[in-house]
C-alpha cells in the first residue's frame, strides 16, 4: 500500500486523497460523536464568527484533500532527499491537523485555541517552505492551512474581544 501511495500517477493521487479523507472523516466523526455541535459553539452561537461547525468540518475536509495533493506533488520527485523530507513533513502536518480539536481544546477556551492555531500555522508554513523547495505549486496546500487557521485566529480574538 505504501508503494501505491508513493507513486506519481493518478492512482496514487486518488489513494492519497482517499487516505486523507478517511483520516479527516474519522476525526470529524469522533468530534461530533463525543461533543456534538457544542464543540464549535459557545453560549448558543458559533465559535468562529458566523460559521457553524459543519462548515468548519467541510473546510478541513477540503484542506486535507489539498494536503494529500501536496504530498502527491512532492513525492513525484522521489527519490530526491528533499522530496522525501517534504512528503514526510506533509504526513506529519496531516496528523497534526487531525488532532487539531484535541490540542486547541475544541476551541472552547480562546487562549488555548489561539495558541493551537499559532502552532498549526507555524507548522503549515514550515511544510509549505519544504514543499516549495521541491515543487512550488505544492506549497499551496499548506498555505491554505495557514490562511484558514489565521482566519480562525482573527475570529477567536474578535470573539474574545481582545481587539477592543
Amino acid at each position: 500500500m505504501q508503494r501505491s501511495l508513493e507513486g506519481s500517477d493518478t492512482r496514487a493521487l486518488v489513494l492519497n486523497i482517499g487516505a486523507a479523507l478517511a483520516l479527516v472523516l474519522i476525526v470529524n466523526a469522533g468530534v461530533f460523536v463525543f461533543a456534538g455541535d457544542a464543540q464549535t459553539s459557545t453560549q448558543g452561537g458559533p465559535l468562529i464568527g458566523a460559521i457553524r461547525g459543519w462548515v468548519v468540518g467541510a473546510v478541513w475536509t477540503v484542506l486535507f484533500m489539498a494536503l494529500a495533493a501536496t504530498k502527491w506533488r512532492v513525492q513525484s520527485y522521489l527519490p530526491a532527499p528533499a522530496a522525501r523530507r517534504a512528503a514526510t513533513w506533509v504526513v506529519i502536518l496531516l496528523v497534526f491537523c487531525a488532532v487539531y480539536p484535541l490540542y486547541t481544546g475544541g476551541l472552547r477556551w480562546p487562549l488555548v485555541g489561539l495558541l493551537g492555531n499559532v502552532a498549526t500555522a507555524a507548522m503549515a508554513a514550515f511544510v509549505a517552505l519544504a514543499s516549495f523547495r521541491v515543487e512550488p505549486l505544492a506549497a499551496l496546500g499548506p498555505l491554505a492551512v495557514v490562511a484558514w487557521v489565521s482566519f480562525a485566529s482573527v475570529a477567536i480574538v474578535d470573539q474574545a474581544r481582545w481587539l477592543w
